[in-house]
């Protein structure tokens, strides 16, 4: 991984989640600048392949995706309502734009293939389980890896947040990227495995990726989706084929289940020697 100290980067400011009252300053880098600092490395002639492959199954056209289109521009009607009426409204935009962005989706998965390490997943709506309490946990734009790591007592066919490969938003308009900033800080501080994850975060057209470790926290500069398409089909590629250390996981930290199953426990392995935690800190 490249020394982040070499980036010559400007700066973004989002309100602090802690402590709205101040500002906290995040670096913004170039995709190429993210590329050589966190990706693993994928040829050129593979992402030009996949390229041509989106193109020739009509989901590119140009150099943009095919069907992602707002339409007509949605009138907004100033009025009162109930908590429940603005709950169940809120939920049928984000349907709305987990359907916007399917054929997005769907491309990447696409060419990533059945073999891939990660999938990607348009439905921003579902709610993942946390292990132990099953507390319903939801973070939007995720990317899992396909055999989860999740311990016993589990539920069959149900995806964990343990397996959350990378976080992110889906919105209409540019606003402060907040949800991003609060999964990533939600899911690094509940799982010891982590050493860092992604995000992405996209307000119509524009794209961010982003990168959280528990020192560095930084964001490609906004590209746009219809010119950039190249820079995602690099960015999937590159998670595709990645072993689970490249996708963040650390190599010294397994999750096992407790006894008489009771879990998540995890086993540390230091010089040599392994140790094992007698309960999770919740």
């Amino acid at each position: 991984m490249t020394s982040l100290d070499l980036f010559d980067t400007h700066w973004s400011f989002f309100k602090s989640l802690a402590c709205p009252e101040y500002n906290i300053g995040i670096s913004e880098i170039t995709f190429d600048l993210f590329k050589q600092a966190v990706l693993p490395s994928v040829e050129e002639s593979s992402v030009e392949k996949a390229y041509q492959k989106l193109r020739e199954r009509g989901i590119l056209i140009d150099e943009g995706w095919k069907d992602l289109n707002f339409g007509a521009v949605e009138q907004e009607h100033e009025q009162e309502t109930e908590d429940e009426e603005e709950k169940e409204l809120k939920i049928e935009v984000q349907k709305k734009e987990s359907l916007f962005y399917a054929p997005l989706f769907e491309g990447l998965n696409s060419i990533m293939g059945a073999d891939s390490a990660v999938k990607f997943s348009n439905n921003s709506n579902k709610h993942m389980f946390s292990e132990g309490d099953h507390t319903h946990y939801k973070a939007n734009i995720n990317g899992f890896l396909t055999k989860t790591t999740a311990v016993f007592p589990i539920a069959e066919g149900e995806e964990y947040e343990c397996d959350v490969l990378m976080t992110g938003e889906l919105k209409k308009k540019s606003t402060p990227d907040t949800k991003v900033l609060f999964n990533a800080t939600h899911i690094m501080g509940a799982d010891p495995t982590r050493r860092f994850m992604f995000g992405s975060t996209i307000d119509k057209f524009n794209v961010r990726l982003w990168f959280f470790s528990r020192s560095h926290v930084f964001v490609t500069e906004a590209m746009n989706l219809h010119m950039d398409a190249k820079n995602l089909i690099y960015f999937a590629l590159s998670l595709s084929g990645a072993c689970r250390e490249e996708l963040a996981y650390d190599p010294t930290v397994r999750r096992v289940q407790g006894k008489d199953g009771t879990g998540p426990r995890y086993i540390f392995t230091i010089d040599g020697k392994q140790y094992i935690t007698t309960e999770a800190i919740t």
